[in-house]
């Protein structure tokens, strides 16, 4: 709206500016998560002499290196996708809504919470866990609940891994055909049509 991204567009390639774009948001959070845990682990490491309650927690190390392992991926789709709904929407007020409804794909998994009380494999759950966007919350849900078999988990994060990639391309071809659609509306119509004349 401010005109910024022409600037930045004549010093750099729309695939320049998006993976920047992208790698900055899983920087600056990963630098946060970072930040939270090391505090988190220096308070417990402090208060655990005078709390005999701490003393007895253990860290679930496989839970986190699962968590860790899959949030990467996902927080990397979850950039590609806000990028894409920020080359689609002509102005931050449209792309605000756009992205709450999108929101619920990746919070799915709170909505069948319920399920995975009375059966943690259920087929719609093992779905989920396949899924992309559900993929991260399910297998950490699951994971409370029961034994995830070790090819569920590989295929998931593959699938996961891939759709992430994916999205990123995907959010520099319809960027690179947003710029040229300056001041007017990108349907989702003409960023399909533009993105197969791009293969």
């Amino acid at each position: 709206e401010n005109r910024t991204v022409e600037m930045l567009v004549t010093s750099a390639s729309p695939e320049q500016l998006v993976g920047g774009k992208a790698l900055g948001l899983v920087g600056v959070s990963l630098t946060e998560l970072l930040l939270w845990l090391v505090t988190i682990v220096l308070c417990v490491l402090i208060a655990r002499p005078y709390v005999p309650e701490l003393q007895i927690i253990k860290m679930p190390w496989e839970l986190v290196g699962v968590v860790t392992l899959f949030f990467l991926p996902s927080f990397v789709l979850v950039s590609g996708v806000f990028i894409t709904l920020g080359a689609l929407m002509p102005d931050y007020r449209q792309g605000q809504q756009a992205a709450g409804m999108v929101n619920l794909f990746f919070v799915a998994p709170l909505l069948v919470s319920t399920l995975l009380f009375m059966n943690p494999n259920h087929p719609l759950l093992v779905a989920m866990t396949f899924f992309p966007t559900t993929a991260y919350a399910m297998v950490a849900m699951r994971w409370a609940f029961t034994t995830i078999p070790l090819w569920h988990l590989i295929v998931s994060w593959v699938l996961l891994a891939l759709t992430a990639l994916a999205s990123i391309v995907l959010a520099t071809r319809v960027f690179r055909v947003g710029m040229l659609h300056y001041g007017q509306p990108l349907s989702l119509a003409s960023a399909v049509k533009a993105v197969r004349q791009q293969r």
